[in-house]
């Protein structure tokens, strides 16, 4: 009786054993077949085959992963990313098809389809399995610089193996990062970049741009003749013939600065670019008057004020040169209005090209928004298990609310800023709240608040010229501008003119007063 219990158990052991090897060989056979006809585009066969199988083992790590194979062929990425998700969830791998093989295509699958968010958080994962990869710590260095997160991209930089880096793409985000934070790297850096790509356009502008940050205005203008003939894109072209005619004001030649400002002039007017127009007229205007040419100013100064009739710097040239015609004021002397040549012409040089030109000229920022402090903490360690743990940034939350409930935040962070409202002006509900409020300390001073629910948005002078009325109208002694955005070069030039005037609240200062006021 016991033999025959024990030849029946071998029996039955012979039979499972047979049975999965017979299931293995066969879900073997089932990729091959499955993958053969993707290959041929026959997609939906080679699914359905997957499928019959996948019914009988959901979590089965081969079957998922070939069904994600299949929809990548297809170029259905969606679907791929969602068979990939699958198996992280599920934690089970092989010699075959490893995590970090895994995580890894999810990651770069997320950063093709543009979604830097989901991207960011699995190229976490991936250094937290293989912490020296370094297409991980590129691309999450390059999406912090994006969102202009540059501590944090150096960190990840900094962890680099650099020996293996071979493409000139990477030094430029490098430079970026160490001119921005002024680390005075930078320009080795960009010889780098320019070394692996010689023939990157962008690694020898910002080269340039930083020899004439370190005051090797001779050496910068060299480089940037050598871009001339490289230059095809004409507002390019205009950025550097505008660049061009800066060096050559810091050097005094002054007959160079009025031909590159010409060039400049043609650019703007051949492409009827309204802003362009008005500022390269009034630079030649600019370059006549220092050259010491009066008469050849004017044609370039009517024009400029024709386009920008309230431009206080126009306006402001117009009457120097006005007066220089008519004797009442001497070349190298404040005028009899207060108008310094001397102070305007120096100031124009890094009014043009500030250090953050650096960044703006780069092309590395990013139009999309990932919420990179609410993955990592200021280290750079991923503070949340999962995506879907991940809460709304503050600024997103802001520029969420709705009435009232968008008004009481903002009189919150006037609060912050020891102010009270006082009343609200009309405005486009749309677009955000505007404010008239009086300080805390001083009721007799006043201040014209301007909530703006912006991601990402540009501010030309235009509207802080509209801006700057609106303070003198509300008698207010300064304009607080609240919301995220960017600056044009008008905008800049504005700002600084203005600066006790108008205030705007962006970036990391607006990121610390919701931070405080959501507290």
């Amino acid at each position: 009786m016991f033999s025959f219990i024990v030849v029946g158990l071998i029996v039955a052991a012979i039979a499972i054993s047979g049975w999965w090897m017979f299931f293995y060989e066969s879900k073997s056979l089932v990729t091959q077949k499955a993958l053969a006809l993707a290959s041929m585009g026959k997609y939906l066969d080679a699914k359905a085959v997957v499928r019959d199988q996948l019914d009988l083992s959901p979590d089965d790590t081969a079957l998922l992963f070939t069904m994600s194979r299949i929809y990548g062929m297809e170029g259905d990425f969606t679907n791929e990313a969602i068979f990939l998700e699958k198996i992280i969830s599920n934690d089970k791998y092989s010699k075959e098809i490893t995590q970090i093989q895994i995580v890894n295509r999810l990651a770069n699958l997320y950063y093709q389809k543009d979604q830097f968010e989901e991207s960011f958080f699995y190229y976490l994962d991936l250094l937290d399995i293989d912490p020296k990869n370094n297409e991980a710590l590129i691309r999450l260095g390059f999406m912090c610089i994006g969102q202009r997160e540059f501590d944090l991209a150096e960190k990840f930089f900094k962890q680099v193996n650099e020996d293996q880096v071979k493409f000139g793409a990477y030094f430029v985000g490098r430079g970026v990062v160490a001119s921005i934070l002024e680390r005075g790297t930078e320009l080795e850096f960009f010889q780098k970049a320019i070394n692996l790509d010689p023939r990157s356009v962008v690694a020898k502008f910002l080269y340039a741009l930083c020899l004439f940050r370190s005051r090797k205005y001779k050496e910068a203008l060299d480089n940037a003749n050598d871009l001339v003939d490289l230059m095809h894109d004409d507002l390019l072209k205009y950025t550097l013939f505008q660049f061009i005619m800066v060096q050559y004001l810091s050097l005094s030649d002054y007959s160079s600065a009025m031909m590159n400002a010409r060039l400049c002039v043609e650019i703007a007017r051949r492409n009827e670019w309204k802003n362009e127009n008005s500022e390269s007229n009034l630079y030649y205007a600019t370059c006549c008057i220092a050259r010491g040419s009066i008469e050849e100013a004017s044609e370039s100064l009517i024009e400029a004020e024709y386009e920008k009739p309230h431009d206080p710097e126009i306006i402001n040239l117009a009457n120097y040169k006005f007066d220089l015609e008519e004797g009442t004021a001497t070349p190298g002397n404040v005028s009899s209005r207060g108008f310094s040549f001397k102070s305007f012409l120096s100031d124009i040089p890094e009014r043009l090209f500030p250090s953050e030109r650096v960044y703006d000229l780069s092309g590395l920022k990013m139009s999309q928004h990932i919420n990179v402090r609410g993955i990592v903490n200021p280290e750079g360690i991923k503070t949340i298990q999962k995506l879907s743990m991940l809460q709304p940034d503050r600024l997103a939350k802001f520029i969420s609310q709705k009435g009232s409930t968008f008004k009481n935040t903002c009189q919150r962070i006037m609060l912050e800023m020891n102010y009270k409202a006082k009343r609200e002006i009309a405005g486009i509900e749309s677009e955000g709240v505007n404010y008239v409020g009086t300080s805390k300390q001083d009721e007799t001073s006043s201040a014209v608040f301007r909530f703006r629910r912006w991601r990402n948005s540009m501010v030309s002078d235009v509207f802080l010229n509209d801006f700057l009325n609106s303070v003198s109208e509300n008698n207010a002694h300064k304009g607080f501008l609240i919301g995220d955005c960017e600056l044009t070069t008008g905008a800049q030039k504005m700002l600084k003119l203005y600066e006790s005037k108008l205030v705007i609240i962006r970036h990391k200062e607006l990121e610390s007063l919701l931070e405080k006021v959501f507290k």
